[in-house]
């Protein structure tokens, strides 16, 4: 570890603002904060029901919903007391887009705040699920110290490579190879 350390910081610590702010202006997709959605569930439980009439239904709650009837009576009247969002109105809080399922990401990506997705069968039942808000991908700002730090982290890892190929390029140079008869 000692030898990264005298290798790296020495890169780390010469960096100027200069060269971090041409860096961080050439590659701001390295220094982004991903996509957060905050949404509410309803689910419709298959409790004694066959798939098909909770899937009928779903599409009808959708339809409603759709047309401005009241989510939380909703949810109130269709969702189990013992699912989790419940006793929260619906709501599964906040959760960055590249944490959840990739379809569903996708689903939600598209939709406006206060949209619904399509009725989904999960293993119990069907769920509905309203964006509550969205914040796009943006880049962190330049000013902030972690950008700052992860700007500086970032060159001085590209350096200490051209560093090492440049120095395993000189000692290639270097060698002699001597092949000596064997007895």
């Amino acid at each position: 570890m000692r030898y990264r350390s005298r290798l790296l910081e020495p890169i780390f610590h010469s960096i100027t603002d200069n060269e971090r702010r041409d860096y961080y202006d050439n590659h701001k997709e390295k220094f982004m904060l991903p996509s957060t959605v905050t949404r509410s569930e309803l689910f419709l439980p298959f409790d004694g029901h066959s798939e098909a009439e909770v899937k009928e239904r779903a599409h009808q709650l959708l339809s409603g919903l759709r047309a401005g009837a009241d989510f939380f009576k909703a949810v109130a009247e269709n969702s189990p007391e013992s699912r989790p969002s419940y006793g929260k109105r619906g709501s599964l809080g906040s959760i960055r887009l590249d944490e959840i399922k990739e379809s569903l990401a996708v689903d939600l990506a598209r939709l406006n705040p206060g949209e619904f997705t399509q009725p989904t069968q999960l293993g119990a039942g069907y769920q509905i699920i309203r964006l509550d808000g969205l914040i796009r991908a943006t880049a962190r700002r330049y000013e902030d110290p972690m950008t700052q730090v992860a700007v500086s982290r970032s060159i001085t890892m590209y350096r200490a490579t051209e560093i090492r190929e440049n120095y395993v390029a000189r000692l290639r140079g270097k060698a002699r190879i001597e092949i000596c008869a064997v007895k």
